[in-house]
């Protein structure tokens, strides 16, 4: 309760909307168990599932975060951004599962292929929104919190930032269903794959958190942070070795 009151002072709007999407999260949870309707071997509400809860833990994410940014014209820019942005990209997964279709990789009408499109400008549009906040709190002179912290979230933004342009590069220059598969959860994906996404993914998650309780010195946090990187990138090398 302490962790949900002190979010909700942090950033208000991120905290309502982050409720919202774990909301749709769990109610798609309930329909992916009883549910049995299925797409091309997909569940219909798999990918609703996994997207609302991976939408809401970023979306806490930001709200606690926000808090060490110092200039509130930009705290407020962030929020409206994302506000929008997720509450666009919501809207298409669940208006494509009424149509009982899978969002993002439907492609049978031109309607669909238009949604497609939308969904990859919207996802680039987050990708800038990501390096801009990575970029703000990089420039950000006056911290609100120990050095070794602060270069814990710098660091997790960065590596986050690094993971979704790799996301954007598999969704533009290879097949799209094979980076959609990441988020069903699909048993045929190799560790290395799934490993080295749910790293990336929740990046700006574990280095802050690590940098908060196990570490005291900046260059541990940098140190920590390169060998994080390198190793989602040895997972994926590893991925495109069996690949081929």
């Amino acid at each position: 309760m302490i962790f949900i009151q002190a979010l909700q002072q942090r950033n208000k709007w991120l905290y309502v909307l982050g409720c919202i999407v774990f909301v749709l999260g769990i109610i798609s949870l309930g329909f992916l168990l009883f549910d049995s309707r299925t797409v091309n071997g997909i569940s219909l509400w798999s990918l609703p599932f996994r997207f609302s809860i991976a939408s809401g833990v970023y979306i806490f994410t930001i709200a606690w975060l926000s808090f060490l940014i110092n200039n509130t014209h930009f705290r407020k820019a962030i929020t409206i951004l994302i506000f929008i942005l997720f509450s666009c990209l919501l809207s298409i997964v669940f208006f494509q599962l009424i149509k009982e279709h899978i969002a993002f990789i439907a492609n049978e009408t031109p309607f669909d292929q238009l949604l497609n499109q939308l969904s990859m400008t919207l996802f680039l549009c987050l990708l800038f929104l990501q390096i801009w906040i990575t970029t703000h709190f990089f420039r950000q002179k006056k911290n609100m919190h120990s050095q070794h912290f602060t270069w814990g979230v710098r660091m997790g933004f960065f590596v986050f930032t690094f993971f979704l342009f790799m996301l954007a590069t598999l969704f533009l220059f290879r097949d799209k269903t094979e980076g959609i598969s990441l988020f069903q959860f699909e048993r045929g994906l190799s560790f290395e794959i799934q490993a080295s996404f749910y790293l990336g993914l929740h990046s700006i998650q574990i280095i802050p958190l690590l940098s908060y309780y196990l570490f005291d010195q900046k260059k541990q946090v940098v140190f920590f942070s390169i060998a994080y990187v390198v190793l989602i990138l040895v997972l994926i090398v590893l991925f495109f070795l069996k690949s081929f």
